[in-house]
C-alpha cells in the first residue's frame, strides 16, 4: 500500500491459471462468484463508516459500496452495506505467467477523507476468494484475518494501517 497527495494505492499480486477465461461483469455485479480480490478501507479506523471495493481478472467486471453514510437509524440500509453508492475509483490488471496483478487507485475524496498525516491509523483489509467451481469450495484469503468472523466485511477483521 501507498498513499500520495491524492489517493490511497493497493498493489495486489495473487496465482491465476493462464488458460482460465472470465467473463466480464460490469458495474455492481456480483464480482464475489468469481476469483476476486476486496479491499476494505475504513479511513476513521473506528469501524462505523467504511468502503468495500471488489474486482475479477478483466476490465469492467467491479464492486463497490459503502457502509456507515446512511445515519437514518429508520432507512432498512442503515448500518450496512450500501450498493447504491458507487465511488470514483480504478484498478489496472495484467495477467502473465499464471499471475494476477493489479493496482488500485482510491482518491481520499471518495473515502470522505483528507489527506492522512504521519502516525494517523486507519483501518483496513485486503481478501482474496477463489472458487473452485469443480469442487464446490471457495478459499479466502485476508490480510488481516478475524477466526471469529467469516465475513470479510466485518469492520472487526480489519487491520491498522499506521502511515509514515
Amino acid at each position: 500500500a501507498l498513499y500520495d497527495d491524492e489517493a490511497l494505492y493497493f498493489g495486489v499480486e495473487t496465482t491465476i491459471p493462464d488458460d482460465k477465461t472470465y467473463a466480464r461483469q460490469g458495474h455492481d455485479a456480483s464480482c464475489w462468484t468469481d476469483d476476486c480480490i476486496d479491499i476494505l478501507i475504513d479511513p476513521t479506523g473506528c469501524g462505523e463508516r467504511y468502503y468495500h471495493f471488489i474486482t475479477n481478472p478483466v476490465d469492467d467486471s467491479r464492486y463497490d459500496a459503502a457502509c456507515g453514510l446512511i445515519t437514518d437509524t429508520l432507512d432498512p440500509k442503515f448500518g450496512k452495506l450500501d450498493a447504491s453508492w458507487n465511488g470514483e475509483w480504478s484498478v489496472e490488471h495484467s495477467r502473465s505467467r499464471g499471475k494476477w496483478r493489479m493496482i488500485f487507485r482510491v482518491p481520499y475524496s471518495t473515502l470522505k477523507a483528507r489527506r492522512p498525516h504521519v502516525g494517523e491509523v486507519w483501518s483496513w483489509n485486503v481478501g482474496r476468494e477463489n472458487p473452485d467451481l469443480k469442487r464446490a469450495t471457495v478459499e479466502l484469503s485476508l490480510w488481516n484475518p478475524n477466526m471469529e468472523s467469516n465475513s470479510f466485511e466485518s469492520s472487526d477483521a480489519f487491520g491498522k494501517a499506521v502511515f509514515e
